[in-house]
């Protein structure tokens, strides 16, 4: 039989695709900070309730997720991004006119590193608009309630 907390855990993952483990305290100290007087069983009830469901699942899924945003962070990582060849091989594959480089930023919270992304890419095509198209995305609808 499935405990409370393990299928909370499907739920999450489920929902978001993050993979957590029933025994190792992240999921339980999630769900007190965001449901403080629920135990597991108690918000899998509450979570079926239309009225507060989602807001309840929204709530959990914020204090699962890493929000650590920051500019030119893992900087050696960044500086390994050769710009400009990669855009001579999509400029050599690509039917497109004119070439672009399509860049996902996934789980960037509140945009630091699509940010850094298209100022490293300015930077390294010099003045103009960089042939770069960058899509930052997150889960956490706290992260994104943030965003102007």
């Amino acid at each position: 039989m499935t405990t409370p907390l393990a299928y909370l855990a499907l739920l999450i993952h489920r929902e978001t695709g993050i993979t957590l483990q029933e025994g190792d305290g992240t999921l339980r100290s999630a769900l007190r900070r965001a449901a403080p007087d629920l135990d597991p069983a108690a918000f899998l009830l509450a979570l079926s309730d239309q009225a507060t469901g989602q807001r309840l699942m929204g709530r959990l899924i914020d204090e699962v997720t890493v929000s650590e945003t920051s500019f030119l962070r893992d900087r050696d990582q960044l500086d390994a991004i050769a710009w400009r060849e990669i855009f001579l091989r999509v400029l050599a594959e690509s039917a497109e006119r004119p070439a672009v480089i399509r860049v996902w930023a996934t789980a960037c919270s509140t945009g630091e590193e699509p940010y850094t992304l298209a100022m490293l890419a300015g930077e390294a095509f010099g003045m103009g608009r960089p042939p770069v198209d960058i899509l930052g995305t997150d889960i956490s609808a706290a992260a994104l309630g943030t965003i102007p």
